[in-house]
């Protein structure tokens, strides 16, 4: 018999409010190799064991295939309100890969890239012309910095789209910037702490359009977040956003808590969905629930935040809300024959 370590993970959530969304992700991971649906998205992907690999850098080759929602050009907004008229499905094939090196004292560097064939097609009340197939190719430079409890991260490069027809040639540049603090906990009592979270991301970009400008809005994983603002509601070449949880946690055996209010303030411009005015200051006020419960065959998890935003414009009959929520597996592992 050939031992094997397998790892699975199953979650369920999804987007509530004015536009609502699911989100299906099922993954299994063995050594070097995983495999992941992501709703409409199959994703295998290789991690090699080296000598490049491990203490001294690590390496990875990506094959996504999406099918409907690349983009969320699905579901697109503006002024307040879903503009189904622009709406489309979007799909794609493509490949990513990148290396990085780890230089000592939590400083790395490295680079990534992808290449994505996109195509698109109309859903039933798209009143705009549908774009022709586009081959996006996104090299990037990366480095950063980890250490415990602040980590930064940079990345940024060329985007080059080579559209057919009208679309032709297309060629832009991006660089961000994400950072994030989590101070160790500091005991109150048995089991009870306090580990507030401060997120903040930053991006610039030019020559961008609405397929690759940042995703901003809802509560989700993908996005820049914003609560009350629906799933990327806002899709913007520049952007400053911070996110603040001052967080109370409760850890005990099996079962882990944390839960507190939540302060998003971003800020945006050249916008090309969202808003006509093509730029916006908004501030998303929300509360957030997580919890963890290790069982013997592995680990249960659930999270769910809700809120809303005293900023955002809303046209008449427009939920001005949203809710985010998520449950989830993990296993610790197998074996195969």
């Amino acid at each position: 018999m050939e031992k094997a370590l397998w790892i699975w993970m199953v979650t369920v959530g999804g987007d509530l409010g004015a536009d609502g969304h699911g989100d299906l992700n099922v993954s299994a991971e063995s050594g070097a190799w995983s495999a992941a649906l992501q709703t409409d998205t199959l994703d295998l992907r290789w991690r090699p064991a080296g000598p490049q690999d491990g203490e001294r850098g690590r390496s990875w080759l990506g094959l996504r295939v999406a099918g409907f929602a690349a983009q969320m050009l699905i579901t697109p907004w503006m002024d307040g309100a879903p503009d189904p008229a622009r709406a489309m499905n979007a799909g794609y094939v493509g490949l990513d890969g990148g290396g990085l090196r780890y230089a000592g004292g939590g400083v790395y560097g490295g680079l990534q890239g992808s290449a994505r064939q996109y195509f698109f097609y109309p859903q039933a009340q798209t009143a705009v012309e549908v774009p022709g197939p586009r081959l996006q190719i996104s090299p990037e430079a990366v480095a950063g910095w980890w250490s415990y409890p602040a980590e930064v991260r940079l990345w940024g490069g060329p985007e080059i789209g080579l559209g057919s027809g009208a679309e032709g040639a297309r060629v832009g540049g991006r660089a961000q910037a994400q950072a994030r603090w989590e101070p160790g906990l500091r005991r109150l009592d048995a089991g009870l702490g306090f580990l507030p979270l401060l997120s903040v991301h930053a991006g610039i970009g030019a020559g961008l359009d609405d397929l690759i400008n940042t995703r901003i809005g809802g509560m989700n994983p993908y996005v820049v977040p914003l609560a009350g603002a629906a799933w990327a509601e806002f899709h913007a070449s520049d952007d400053v956003a911070a996110r603040l949880t001052p967080r109370l946690v409760f850890s005990t055996i099996p079962l882990s808590l944390r839960a507190g209010p939540v302060v998003d303030l971003v800020a945006f411009r050249g916008a090309t969905s969202g808003t006509s005015a093509g730029s916006g200051q908004e501030v998303g006020l929300s509360g957030r629930v997580e919890a963890e419960w290790r069982a013997e065959g592995g680990v249960w998890s659930g999270e769910v935040e809700a809120g809303g935003s005293p900023t955002l414009a809303r046209q008449e009959g427009v939920a001005g809300w949203s809710v985010w929520f998520r449950l989830g597996w993990r296993s610790r592992g197998g074996e195969r024959r």
